[in-house]
């Protein structure tokens, strides 16, 4: 599919686009061909004050405070999954699937001394469809 705004080449089940995150728009797909990329945020004293930014396919789709879990509706197909906090990061690919439709994280934060990084971690460890970057 190309983006109506800047005329980038998205995959066909992309929601946004990945170049200027404009909404892609396709035929209206029904509540089934939808899943769920869950985000758990353990609690850690260091770094506790400052939110995860959640990005899914480039748009920023919430914040996730210390010891807290958020989902995100994601339809079917390959998204790209980064979260940024302070000076820390992670980024993964995540695949959803009518066979994996929901998907977990357990995303922890450790702090080092120049910089942060933050683990996007499988609940299931035999998820098949995560490919770290």
């Amino acid at each position: 599919m190309t983006c109506p705004n800047c005329g980038n080449n998205c995959p066909d089940q992309t929601v946004f686009c990945s170049h200027c995150g404009c909404p892609l728009v396709h035929q209206t797909p029904s509540i089934q061909n939808f899943g769920n990329i869950t985000i758990i945020r353990p609690s850690k004293f260091l770094g506790c004050a400052v939110n995860y930014k959640i990005y899914i396919d480039g748009v920023l789709v919430g914040k996730i405070p210390n010891n807290n879990t958020m989902s995100y509706p994601v339809c079917y197909g390959y998204h790209n999954l980064q979260i940024y906090c302070g000076m820390g990061s992670g980024q993964t690919q995540v695949l959803i699937t009518p066979e994996n439709p929901n998907v977990s994280f357990h995303c922890p934060m450790h702090m080092g001394l120049f910089s942060n990084t933050i683990d996007i971690l499988p609940v299931n460890p035999y998820y098949p469809n995560t490919f770290n970057q």
